[in-house]
């Protein structure tokens, strides 16, 4: 016995040693960093802009695989978000692109790129990226602040710290209209190999871009402990007591999505109230409907924490420089966009589109009672009593309950799982007192049925005829969020690729790819095609070396008008 007692003593030092050393390593290397690179600085409303966000935490935090999801928005000076995006993270980066809305008025805005644990620090460690937005068709402008200090901004241009001679590259000074070319990249003899984005834009295109550090107000009332996300995108909240506000200790929390995917999870509140669950390939945005219930039956409501981050911060404003030039490369630009939206319409290189509908969760069902069956009956308690023998009805001091009957015994020990259309619903009354006319069928699973945690006496699933609940009153807790999942366009490599012959051809980004690789000593071959406008062209490459280090090379050339092709024939 005390050999046990000595056993038990030494695991339970060692796992809080365990614990504190895992503590004081993030406490030393503990925040995140990340910068981004997009394609180019200049866009039109309607575009998409291409980024490549590079990891650029300390080892100990990659090694650990910590944050798995990329928040991502294009905001104001002021901080308003106009587009907003989760993406998939890993221990690189992520590549994607998000959409710049047509209803922006001309300005300089920031892309703005954190995630969940970096929300612990504050706006004041995120990473901010301006970029140049022109909308041609409106003329409004973003004001300009000339009475802001920022007394805490670090402006940092990048041209400013990029490294020369870094990357060679080979392409021929000049080149025909819609003519393939071959470009050479070769890195200079370091020991590292380095991971670069490649963007083939019209000169004039890309200008300084500005990295910020926002300025906040001291007190940030998002600032608490926000765990980090490493299963993929994730919801937290907490119940509280209606009438005292007192946390809701071990409450039972649902979340049935409501889209095509049939997903449900549950799991207990913790001593404090607080819930967290975990959406692991979750793509698209989904309607959660969430409730809770206690098994003090006592009121109770439900908060659910904001997914992105709203602590107010304020970045540098200054007005669009745009010069003569610049008015002819915007026309073209514009023109480019309109011709092409007018030829593909349905071109988009990022897509939430929400996958086929599948089944519950559950999978098939053990029985499947379909009203049309039988004759009908004026209440949903007959057609329990009379054709669903798989279920009884309970009439209880404390109310109604219904039991899913079997061999398996734990059918007598635990409730089932009550649902309507997926959605848990707690007080059987509610569900007695819908219409049968709006019901289509009841699917019940005759075995226990554990979902995280959780252990149920089997499910009861009423489905409604239209998919609307049936009109049933849901829980007084319930919350109906729209919730973004992950961007579904989150590729490796990502190239604006030629198109139709038969059709135009007016890209503004002719090519761009996010991830390069460039060994030492070690040629790298980068095939792209022009298209039909002529012009002063320039490649691109920028990125950052093992140790941190900003670098970015161009290299010019000339595309010629040999293409019979021009814009102001259409």
């Amino acid at each position: 016995m005390r050999t046990i007692l000595m056993i038990i003593l030494l695991c339970i030092c060692s796992q809080g040693w365990t614990q504190e050393a895992g503590a004081e390593v993030l406490g030393a290397s503990g925040i995140e960093t990340y910068r981004i690179v997009s394609d180019r600085s200049m866009y039109i409303v309607g575009e998409e802009i291409n980024f490549r966000v590079f990891n650029q935490s300390p080892q100990s935090i990659k090694m650990m695989e910590w944050s798995s999801v990329f928040y991502l928005e294009l905001i104001s000076p002021q901080g308003y978000s106009y587009a907003r995006a989760k993406f998939e993270l890993d221990s690189l980066g992520v590549s994607s692109t998000i959409h710049v809305p047509e209803n922006l008025p001309s300005g300089i805005y920031y892309l703005k790129g954190y995630t969940r644990w970096m929300r612990n620090n504050g706006p004041e460690t995120y990473v901010y990226l301006s970029v140049e937005i022109v909308n041609p068709y409106i003329r409004t402008v973003v004001p300009v602040d000339t009475t802001s200090t920022f007394s805490k901004i670090r402006m940092v241009n990048h041209p400013n710290q990029k490294s020369e001679g870094f990357i060679t590259g080979n392409l021929p000074a000049k080149v025909e209209t819609r003519s393939p070319v071959s470009l050479n990249l070769k890195k200079n003899e370091s020991m590292f190999s380095v991971d670069c984005c490649v963007s083939v834009i019209r000169k004039g295109m890309q200008k300084a871009q500005w990295e910020s550090l926002a300025s906040t107000s001291q007190l940030g009332s998002e600032r608490m402990n926000h765990l980090p996300e490493t299963r993929g995108i994730s919801l937290a909240g907490k119940v509280e007591f209606s009438q005292s506000g007192l946390p809701a200790p071990y409450a039972v929390v649902y979340i049935s999505m409501m889209e095509n995917e049939r997903e449900f999870y549950c799991n207990f509140t913790d001593s404090a109230g607080r819930f967290h669950f975990a959406f692991p390939d979750q793509y698209g945005e989904n309607e959660l409907f969430i409730s809770a219930s206690h098994h003090t039956r006592d009121p109770i409501k439900l908060f659910v924490d904001q997914d992105f981050c709203k602590e107010f911060l304020l970045l540098p404003t200054y007005p669009l420089d745009v010069d003569a030039e610049d008015f002819e490369l915007i026309r073209e630009m514009s023109d480019n966009v309109q011709i092409g939206i007018q030829y593909y319409p349905g071109i988009s290189l990022s897509s939430d589109t929400a996958p086929p509908g599948r089944d519950f969760f559950y999978g098939d069902p053990t029985s499947v009672i379909r009203f049309d069956d039988f004759i009908k009956l004026p209440t949903m308690e007959e057609y329990f009593s009379e054709v669903t023998p798989q279920v009884s009805i309970r009439k209880l001091n404390s109310g109604v309950r219904l039991r899913v009957l079997g061999d398996h015994p734990d059918l007598d020990i635990f409730p089932p799982l009550v649902m309507v259309d997926g959605v848990a619903i707690g007080k059987v009354e509610s569900v007695l007192a819908v219409s049968p006319r709006l019901i289509k069928q009841i699917e019940i699973v005759e075995a226990p049925y554990i979902r995280g945690n959780i252990t149920f006496g089997g499910i009861i699933n009423i489905i409604s005829r239209n998919d609307d609940l049936g009109f049933i009153d849901l829980p007084e807790s319930g919350l109906l969020a729209h919730y973004k999942m992950f961007n579904r366009n989150s590729p490796d490599k990502q190239s604006i690729l030629p198109l139709e012959q038969r059709l135009p051809d007016l890209r503004n980004t002719l090519y761009w790819n996010p991830h390069v690789e460039l060994k030492p000593g070690e040629n790298k071959i980068i095939n792209f095609s022009t298209a039909d406008t002529k012009g002063e062209y320039e490649a691109i490459i920028r990125g950052y070396d093992a140790l941190g280090n900003y670098f970015e090379e161009t290299i010019p050339f000339k595309v010629d008008p040999f293409s019979t092709f021009s814009p102001s024939a259409y």
